[in-house]
């Protein structure tokens, strides 16, 4: 499959306000794989996998650079 984007029309009441210089870490439920939209520097960030191998939380390493590709972010998982 090829990547995925934002769409330019996209709806910003669907995206929760955060502080981003406050945010550094995201807590996720349990999952086997994921990925952010848009793609972001992969040493900006990295995914914190509990005992079982699931993605429980991603943590951003390099603020400036995970947040300067773009102030939207979502999180797809499987």
């Amino acid at each position: 499959g090829g990547a995925i984007t934002l769409s330019e029309y996209l709806n910003k009441a669907d995206f929760a306000n955060m502080d981003k210089t406050q945010m550094n870490s995201i807590a996720l439920t349990g999952f086997k794989k994921a990925h952010v939209v848009p793609q972001r520097p992969e040493n900006s960030y990295k995914w914190i996998k509990n005992e079982e191998g699931k993605i429980v939380r991603l943590e951003i390493t390099r603020t400036a650079d995970f947040w300067n590709v773009s102030k939207y972010l979502v999180i797809v998982v499987k």
